[in-house]
């Protein structure tokens, strides 16, 4: 199967970029995703800067998840 995107530049050069750059904003989520777990984890945190990051996670984790955006696969 093959799928061909189309895009008339420069017209929708901003769909053709998010097009071609998915990849690297998947990666970019994802290494955000290990900043935030590795700060909960190996952090030394007061409590109220636990609740931000964790807060933080929590909140781009389901907003990953109500996309269905897997940046694990």
């Amino acid at each position: 199967m093959k799928a061909i995107l189309e895009f008339n530049l420069p017209e929708e050069k901003h769909e053709f970029d998010n097009a071609t750059q998915g990849a690297t904003m998947r990666y970019l989520l994802y290494k955000h995703l290990e900043y935030l777990r590795g700060k909960l984890k190996h952090g030394e945190l007061s409590d109220e800067q636990y609740e931000a990051y964790k807060d933080c996670r929590d909140n781009l984790n389901q907003s990953l998840l109500d996309e269905k955006i897997d940046v694990y696969e």
